[in-house]
């Protein structure tokens, strides 16, 4: 058996999300969706268990492109000027 320290750091690979989003990742602001990570959705509960994380992002993902393909033309392009630019 060795005695040599192993040394240990405290870390974060999993952010559960911040942005509140109802079922279909719209947020509270017209036009703007989040997913995965960004988003706070609640199905994980007080913790999230391993390996779902991925599976969360596809399916509100998912959920998110077809609210967003059914509103065709809904938001007016930006235009820029060029002396802003």
């Amino acid at each position: 058996m060795t005695k040599e320290w192993i040394p240990v750091v405290p870390a974060q690979h999993y952010f559960m999300g911040g942005i509140w989003v109802d079922s279909d990742s719209r947020t509270s602001m017209e036009h703007l969706y989040a997913v995965g990570e960004t988003s706070c959705n609640g199905v994980h509960g007080a913790n999230r268990l391993a390996s779902n994380s991925l599976l969360e992002s596809l399916v509100f993902a998912k959920r998110a492109a077809h609210k967003i393909s059914g509103v065709e033309n809904a938001v007016n392009p930006v235009l820029f000027c060029k002396e802003a630019i």
